[in-house]
Protein backbone atom coordinates (compact mmCIF):
# COMPACT_ATOMS: atom_id res chain seq x y z
CA UNK A 1 0.00 0.00 0.00
CA UNK A 2 2.29 2.70 -1.33
CA UNK A 3 1.09 6.27 -0.77
CA UNK A 4 -2.60 5.28 -0.58
CA UNK A 5 -3.89 5.48 2.99
CA UNK A 6 -3.66 9.29 3.14
CA UNK A 7 -6.23 9.46 0.31
CA UNK A 8 -8.85 7.46 2.22
CA UNK A 9 -11.42 9.25 4.40
CA UNK A 10 -10.59 8.53 8.06
CA UNK A 11 -13.91 6.78 8.73
CA UNK A 12 -13.11 4.18 6.03
CA UNK A 13 -9.54 3.38 7.08
CA UNK A 14 -10.42 0.61 9.58
CA UNK A 15 -12.36 -1.23 6.85
CA UNK A 16 -9.50 -0.63 4.40
CA UNK A 17 -7.01 -2.21 6.82
CA UNK A 18 -9.39 -5.12 7.46
CA UNK A 19 -9.78 -5.71 3.71
CA UNK A 20 -6.01 -5.72 3.21
CA UNK A 21 -5.73 -8.27 6.01
CA UNK A 22 -8.37 -10.51 4.45
CA UNK A 23 -6.64 -10.38 1.07
CA UNK A 24 -3.32 -11.65 2.49
CA UNK A 25 -2.39 -15.24 3.24
CA UNK A 26 -1.62 -16.27 6.82
CA UNK A 27 1.53 -14.46 7.94
CA UNK A 28 1.25 -12.32 4.78
CA UNK A 29 3.40 -9.20 4.63
CA UNK A 30 2.06 -5.65 4.44
CA UNK A 31 4.29 -2.81 3.27
CA UNK A 32 2.77 0.61 3.66
CA UNK A 33 4.20 4.07 3.00
CA UNK A 34 2.56 7.40 3.64
CA UNK A 35 3.53 11.01 4.39
CA UNK A 36 4.37 11.81 8.00
CA UNK A 37 2.50 14.36 10.03
CA UNK A 38 5.67 16.49 10.10
CA UNK A 39 4.36 18.24 7.01
CA UNK A 40 1.10 20.00 6.16
CA UNK A 41 -1.66 17.89 4.69
CA UNK A 42 -1.80 18.19 0.92
CA UNK A 43 -5.16 19.26 -0.55
CA UNK A 44 -5.64 15.76 -2.03
CA UNK A 45 -4.97 14.06 1.33
CA UNK A 46 -7.30 13.57 4.28
CA UNK A 47 -4.51 13.23 6.82
CA UNK A 48 -0.85 12.42 7.39
CA UNK A 49 0.43 9.91 9.91
CA UNK A 50 2.95 9.19 12.63
CA UNK A 51 4.19 5.82 13.90
CA UNK A 52 1.71 5.64 16.80
CA UNK A 53 -1.31 6.47 14.66
CA UNK A 54 -0.40 3.81 12.09
CA UNK A 55 0.43 1.26 14.78
CA UNK A 56 -3.03 1.77 16.32
CA UNK A 57 -4.76 1.44 12.94
CA UNK A 58 -2.87 -1.71 11.98
CA UNK A 59 -2.70 -3.49 15.36
CA UNK A 60 -6.06 -5.31 15.17
CA UNK A 61 -4.81 -7.30 12.15
CA UNK A 62 -1.02 -6.90 11.95
CA UNK A 63 2.15 -7.19 14.01
CA UNK A 64 4.52 -4.32 13.21
CA UNK A 65 7.92 -5.68 12.15
CA UNK A 66 9.69 -2.48 11.20
CA UNK A 67 9.13 1.27 11.09
CA UNK A 68 11.45 3.36 8.92
CA UNK A 69 11.33 7.09 8.37
CA UNK A 70 12.40 8.21 4.91
CA UNK A 71 13.25 11.32 2.92
CA UNK A 72 14.96 13.72 5.28
CA UNK A 73 13.74 17.16 4.27
CA UNK A 74 15.89 20.24 3.87
CA UNK A 75 16.92 22.56 1.05
CA UNK A 76 19.71 20.35 -0.30
CA UNK A 77 17.59 17.18 -0.25
CA UNK A 78 14.85 18.94 -2.22
CA UNK A 79 17.43 20.17 -4.72
CA UNK A 80 18.83 16.66 -5.21
CA UNK A 81 15.34 15.23 -5.61
CA UNK A 82 14.56 17.88 -8.25
CA UNK A 83 17.71 16.97 -10.15
CA UNK A 84 16.71 13.30 -10.18
CA UNK A 85 13.03 13.83 -11.06
CA UNK A 86 11.67 17.01 -12.58
CA UNK A 87 9.55 18.25 -15.45
CA UNK A 88 12.23 20.41 -17.04
CA UNK A 89 14.91 17.92 -18.04
CA UNK A 90 15.84 14.26 -17.88
CA UNK A 91 19.18 13.44 -16.38
CA UNK A 92 20.52 10.95 -18.92
CA UNK A 93 24.17 11.04 -17.96
CA UNK A 94 24.48 7.78 -16.01
CA UNK A 95 27.58 8.75 -14.03
CA UNK A 96 26.05 12.05 -12.86
CA UNK A 97 22.71 10.43 -12.05
CA UNK A 98 24.46 7.68 -10.08
CA UNK A 99 26.57 10.23 -8.23
CA UNK A 100 23.55 12.37 -7.28
CA UNK A 101 21.56 9.30 -6.21
CA UNK A 102 24.43 8.04 -4.03
CA UNK A 103 24.59 11.40 -2.25
CA UNK A 104 20.83 11.39 -1.73
CA UNK A 105 20.86 7.79 -0.47
CA UNK A 106 23.77 8.38 1.91
CA UNK A 107 22.59 11.63 3.48
CA UNK A 108 18.87 12.04 2.87
CA UNK A 109 17.04 8.76 2.20
CA UNK A 110 16.89 7.58 5.82
CA UNK A 111 15.42 10.01 8.29
CA UNK A 112 14.04 10.19 11.81
CA UNK A 113 10.57 10.69 13.24
CA UNK A 114 11.42 14.39 13.51
CA UNK A 115 12.67 15.16 9.99
CA UNK A 116 11.24 12.39 7.81
CA UNK A 117 8.63 13.24 5.22
CA UNK A 118 7.57 9.60 4.69
CA UNK A 119 7.02 6.65 6.96
CA UNK A 120 7.41 3.03 5.85
CA UNK A 121 5.94 0.21 7.89
CA UNK A 122 6.49 -3.50 7.37
CA UNK A 123 3.91 -5.63 9.18
CA UNK A 124 2.93 -9.29 9.28
CA UNK A 125 -0.68 -10.47 9.31
CA UNK A 126 -1.66 -11.90 12.70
Amino acid sequence: SIEVIEHIPPEFIPKYVENISHSLNDKGLLIITTPTDNYPVHRKHYQHFNADKLRNLLSPYFEIDEIIFLNKENYLSRLLARILANKYFILNQKQIKTFVYKIYKKYYLKASAIDGSRILIVATKK
